[in-house]
C-alpha cells in the first residue's frame, strides 16, 4: 500500500503493484543462452531461408 496525505489532511491508501525481482546467476543466464539457440533443425531451416 501507498499511503498518501492531501492537503486538507484525508489520508488516501493506494493498492501497488508488487513484483517479484530474480537476480539471475551465470548459469541461468547459460539456460537462457541454450533455450535462444535454433536446434540443428532449424538452423538448417534458417540456411535454407538464407539461400
Amino acid at each position: 500500500m501507498s499511503v498518501e496525505i492531501t492537503s486538507d489532511g484525508a489520508i488516501l491508501l493506494r493498492q501497488v503493484g508488487v513484483y517479484p525481482l530474480e537476480i539471475y546467476t551465470d548459469e541461468r543466464l547459460r539456460e537462457f543462452e541454450d533455450a535462444d539457440r535454433p536446434s540443428a533443425e532449424e538452423a538448417q531451416k534458417l540456411k535454407a531461408l538464407g539461400q
